[in-house]
């Protein structure tokens, strides 16, 4: 669907990239490393953004597809346009921050390695983001996340999330972001019940329209048992689970088989935390 059916809206929107780099993504995994149109995504969009959507996406290409054309032309315009900008400092909501702060760690991870004129700066801002990592994951299992149980923002948190699972260097911050999913994912598997999320939330669209809302189609992604569920694909909402699509992160199989409520019988189930 994301490759060939979803018509992105325009570069001339505020955060383009939202919604053109889900697509580019899906058509370097479908059709190659030379698909025009994925190449020429990249090209226009690539030096272009410093916006938390902008540059979640950005990470997964750069790190998934090194050898796209478009890639290998503009990587070093592209680390030095990212390094400049302020995803080290900049505010928002959280899901923002993670796409921000998570983004940042890696554009800084790679800046080490290809500039080498800006490896200390790069070094200093990998060394920042990192200690922000470790803190915000050792801080979810304690207090929780704000944005809880959202149908629409916990898949942005969760992208910035999986490109550090499969790309970080690290192995603390690589352990620190399963535990951040994990939490996540246990969490979606509460609140998932055949073919849907429930319950109240924060920050979405409310239940009667939950079907159309990105985490209830990557919910459907990783917990369903049909092949399209209630859901069918339409709107952009769907195509920001390619991200987990093309990670390596899978759910716990306890995790599918509570959110299919397969052993739930005579059971009662909470959370441990005040999200």
């Amino acid at each position: 669907y994301t490759a060939d059916r979803y018509q992105p809206p325009s570069f001339d929107i505020g955060d383009p990239e939202k919604y053109y780099y889900p697509v580019a993504l899906a058509r370097f995994h479908k059709y190659g490393l030379n698909d025009s149109l994925a190449n020429q995504y990249v090209s226009s969009l690539g030096t272009r953004g410093v916006f938390h959507f902008a540059t979640v996406g950005l990470v997964r290409i750069l790190y998934q597809f090194p050898d796209a054309p478009a890639v290998k032309q503009g990587l070093i315009p592209i680390l030095e346009h990212q390094l400049e900008g302020n995803l080290w400092t900049s505010e928002g909501t959280e899901n923002h921050l993670h796409m921000e702060r998570t983004s940042g760690l890696l554009i800084a991870q790679a800046a080490m390695k290809y500039l080498p004129h800006k490896k200390e700066e790069a070094a200093y801002k990998y060394e920042m983001m990192k200690e922000w990592v470790l803190k915000w994951a050792k801080g979810l299992y304690t207090h929780g996340e704000g944005e809880w149980n959202s149908s629409i923002y916990h898949t942005y948190s969760i992208i910035s999330w999986l490109n550090l699972y499969d790309f970080a260097d690290d192995m603390d911050v690589k352990k620190a972001a399963q535990a951040v999913i994990d939490f996540y994912t246990s969490e979606m598997a509460l609140h998932y019940s055949w073919g849907t999320t429930g319950g109240a939330e924060m920050r979405g669209a409310g239940v009667t329209d939950v079907n159309r809302n990105a985490t209830n189609y990557l919910c459907w992604l990783w917990f369903g048992s049909d092949v399209y569920g209630n859901l069918g694909m339409h709107g952009s909402q769907v195509i920001q689970s390619v991200h987990a699509i093309l990670s390596t992160y899978r759910p716990h199989p306890a995790m599918i088989a509570l959110a299919r409520k397969n052993h739930v019988e005579d059971s009662w189930y909470t959370q441990t935390r005040p999200s």
